[in-house]
């Protein structure tokens, strides 16, 4: 038999009770629930019951679950039982703060209970605690209790004043980024109805974001009731297979950029690259096109040199990037979460669109959203990881965020989001450890960056270049609105066609070029930045249609009355504006979680990144889309969560 006790506290703790109504346990399970009201078929439950028979349970008990209490805990452990304690948590409102996850770590690591928290499963511990041999409990209570209060004190008095500019330093940036979101989201969704402002296409809008919003949610919850050990398998394949189709129905040939990728990926595995003069002349100028080919040519060398290579390869990332962002749901969230992020990053047009493209976004954002994975991770389990684990963990970080770099040098945002978190969102760590995490990413990713260039210059056989001039100098063209302009082309083209010049040099000059402008164009530095480039690289997500064989594929077969390709653009773009909406409408959720905060600080940092200082294009938004789709799905998860909470208040009535 297992006893769970919660305790007298007032703030329901039903986390932990969902806990065991979703584990695999077949044995009598007998609950002490308190204030906490909860139907089960698996569990009999008592709101209070008295003394002698809490201690009849307790002896009669093969195992006690309980929250972290001192007298839960202790009693148990002097009747020689084995002990999973789970702490409230301050986030979730089961408690005023978070010193019950304190006494759980102390009971931890003095070897008398086991802990489940929200990273680990039930029936995992429930199979480890059958080998755990516990500390055997002595009975001198009170000098435990004092060493347990001298140990939590002891960590109080080391960590208090930092935590305090912690977290004061913290809720500003948390603030600060609540807000910048909502500035954001405003002025996507009028740079989306921007020029459409006829009755039917806001009721069209209206429609298409109910439907989406109403899918997300009950598509979920139909998932989620299926099976909670195969939903996220059954999302996966659908993930793979919607891909699949689409790639296998629209033949696509490189173009543009997405050539440069193929050919010098090509090239690689046929190793006479540096024998294209013309190709590393335009690698050495815009050096992040190596870093993607060099690793689709892995694949090329395997199955072959082709486009399709590139497709499968998407596939895959797409699938690890599903997985990902259910992962990261679970550890922001809850499981939920997880689910409707995976949910919507699989039927998400643009990002399926794009499977068919040989282009970098893919990779680039697959190792994004694992490093925001980590760094979530890390700030969230600091307390419970070995020095060891979390050397190995700020190393992978620094080498994967150096390997991000030369795939596109906006990775520096990330580096900026992870010196933010650290510092300002980490608890009960002194400032000094802070500075050596941060110092450990960068000697890692600095190491791996210049690793990866060097390698990259031995197989072009050039020196390649760091400053991005050209992409600059074009952010700054308030007649193009930031966007390729032919004119600043033909400006580059007059430096990077004088062989005399080097790479660096010819980016040097465009820099020179960017500075004349900010000198003597007059520019509306207002209207360009938060207008005109915020519409060109945020205005709709339909982008990924211009790549495909219109004439070819689309025909004139139309549904409707309307044209595929127009209504592929249609769903393409009211899709986006759903997540734009559900981010706005998520405002006052995003509040309570401050772990938000990293989320929301890629799509800030991406935006004040190429609003001020970068060429824009709304192919630059793909790696914040998934953002947006986390973000879209913990407002998603919160109405769920909302909607149960509904129900059982009204069973208990």
């Amino acid at each position: 038999m297992i006893l769970v006790t919660l305790g007298t506290q007032k703030q329901d703790f039903s986390r932990l009770l969902q806990y065991i109504e979703d584990s695999n346990i077949k044995d009598e399970i007998i609950v002490q629930a308190g204030y906490t009201k909860f139907k089960s078929k698996k569990m009999k439950i008592f709101d209070f019951i008295s003394y002698e028979e809490m201690q009849k349970y307790i002896e009669k008990s093969d195992l006690v679950i309980t929250h972290s209490g001192t007298g839960s805990v202790l009693t148990p452990l002097k009747a020689g039982k084995k002990v999973i304690v789970c702490a409230r948590l301050a986030k979730y409102g089961e408690h005023v703060d978070d010193h019950q996850k304190q006494l759980v770590e102390v009971f931890k690591d003095e070897g008398y209970v086991l802990e489940l928290t929200e990273e680990n499963k039930l029936d995992d511990l429930i199979k480890d605690i059958k080998k755990f041999k516990p500390k055997k409990y002595t009975s001198n209570t009170e000098k435990f209790k004092k060493a347990l209060k001298d140990e939590i004190d002891k960590d109080d008095r080391e960590n208090k004043q930092s935590d305090l500019k912690n977290s004061k330093f913290g809720n500003f940036i948390h603030h600060l980024c609540y807000f910048l979101i909502f500035v954001f989201s405003l002025l996507t969704i009028h740079s989306v109805i921007d020029g459409n402002y006829n009755i039917s296409f806001f009721v069209e809008s209206s429609i298409y974001v109910l439907f989406f919003f109403l899918y997300f949610k009950y598509f979920t919850k139909m998932i989620s009731k299926i099976s909670k050990k195969y939903d996220i398998y059954i999302i996966g394949l659908l993930c793979v297979l919607i891909r699949i189709i689409w790639i296998n129905s629209v033949s696509v040939e490189p173009k543009v950029d997405y050539l440069n990728f193929f050919n010098t990926a090509k090239h690689l595995v046929e190793n006479n690259l540096s024998q294209q003069l013309s190709l590393t002349r335009f690698l050495s100028v815009f050096p992040h096109v190596f870093g993607y080919s060099s690793f689709i040519s892995i694949f090329y060398r395997v199955f072959g040199v082709s486009p399709v290579v590139s497709q499968y390869v998407n596939v895959l990332l797409s699938l690890i990037s599903m997985i990902i962002i259910f992962n990261i749901g679970k550890l922001v969230k809850n499981r939920d979460m997880g689910i409707a992020g995976a949910v919507i990053w699989t039927f998400l047009p643009s990002q399926i669109i794009f499977n068919s493209q040989v282009l970098s976004e893919p990779l680039y954002t697959c190792i994004l959203l694992l490093l925001i994975y980590l760094l979530i991770w890390f700030v969230k389990n600091i307390t419970n990881v070995s020095k060891t684990k979390k050397v190995i963990l700020l190393i992978l970080i620094g080498i994967l965020a150096g390997w991000g770099n030369t795939l596109r040098p906006i990775f520096l945002i990330y580096l900026i989001i992870t010196l933010i978190f650290i510092l300002f969102f980490i608890k009960n760590s002194k400032i000094l450890n802070r500075f050596i995490y941060i110092g450990l990413i960068l000697v890692f990713y600095f190491l791996t960056s210049t690793s990866l260039n060097i390698y990259m210059e031995h197989k072009i056989g050039r020196e390649i270049s760091s400053l991005p001039g050209y992409s600059m100098y074009v952010g700054l063209n308030q007649k193009s609105d930031g966007l390729f302009d032919g004119d600043d082309w033909d400006t580059l083209m007059k430096y990077y066609t004088d062989e005399s010049l080097s790479a660096s040099e010819v980016q040097s000059n465009m820099f020179d070029e960017y500075v004349n402008r900010i000198k003597h164009e007059d520019i509306n530095y207002f209207k360009l930045f938060l207008i005109q480039k915020h519409r060109s690289m945020w205005m709709g997500d339909d982008v990924c249609i211009n790549a495909l064989p219109v004439h070819e594929f689309f025909g004139i077969t139309d549904i409707g009355g309307y044209s595929i390709f127009i209504f592929l653009r249609s769903i393409c773009n009211m899709y986006y504006l759903t997540l734009i909406v559900l981010v706005l409408f998520g405002l006052t959720k995003f509040k309570n979680n401050k772990i938000t905060t990293a989320i929301i600080l890629y799509i800030i940092g991406l935006w004040f990144a190429h609003m001020l200082f970068s060429e824009v294009s709304l192919r630059y938004h793909y790696s914040a889309v998934a953002m947006l789709v986390l973000l879209s799905a913990y407002y998603i998860s919160c109405s769920l969560e909302n909607k149960k909470i509904k129900n059982k208040k009204e069973v208990t009535k």
